[in-house]
């Protein structure tokens, strides 16, 4: 799959517990996502840390600090008005020892406008599923990442979401073959944990105070 493309539903999900989530993963190894009815869960991690968004030229940057990783600066934009199923996602890890500090440094001198901040706690799952298609191209394992999440606005106010991504570096399938995978994830999602949606809205949709969407 294209490294550049990020193949994801969201929804919204204040309803779901964790103890909905869970159950809901651990009856998967029983379900559709491969031929024989088998789905391998890899890895399960829960996470914390905080999202920027910065204005530059019009257009957000995510600058993300904490979690399981080193920071990293993340631009996103819209393929379709109609969907953020697909869109562009590019990513930019710093090494080890680039702060925070340093890096919206260098926002500022470029010009950026810090538009909120965002905490997260996220419970994420990866998956191994097999899609087969009539074309060879089609054909291919993928990566799931499920991950429920919880953001908390700079008002205190915090809302759950759900989302399920096509991971693009680990997945063989193309992304159109991806949004297909997606669409049985998404029934199996709103029959199970009775959620609607998918969103029509990023988080930067959602929470941005001044920029301009794409």
């Amino acid at each position: 799959m294209d490294k550049h493309s990020e193949v994801e539903i969201k929804f919204a999900a204040d309803k779901v517990t964790l103890k909905d989530y869970h159950d809901f993963v651990a009856s998967l190894t029983g379900e559709f996502i491969k031929p024989n009815g088998v789905c391998r869960i890899d890895r399960y991690k829960a996470v914390g840390g905080k999202d920027t968004y910065f204005i530059l030229a019009g257009q957000p940057l995510r600058f993300r600090e904490g979690g399981d990783k080193e920071s990293e600066l993340t631009y996103k934009q819209r393929k379709s008005a109609a969907s953020i199923a697909d869109r562009v996602e590019i990513n930019l890890p710093f090494k080890k020892g680039v702060g925070g500090f340093d890096v919206r440094a260098l926002l500022g001198f470029l010009g950026a406008e810090e538009d909120f901040e965002i905490e997260k706690i996220s419970y994420i799952y990866h998956l191994t599923g097999q899609t087969k298609t009539t074309t060879v191209e089609g054909h291919g394992q993928y990566t799931a990442v499920l991950a429920l999440y919880d953001v908390t606005d700079e008002d205190g106010k915090t809302r759950r979401f759900l989302e399920v991504e096509i991971d693009a570096e680990s997945s063989l399938c193309t992304p159109e073959v991806g949004l297909r995978v997606l669409d049985r994830w998404r029934k199996l999602i709103q029959n199970r944990l009775k959620v609607k949606g998918p969103l029509n809205q990023s988080l930067y949709e959602i929470y941005t105070t001044k920029g301009k969407t794409k």
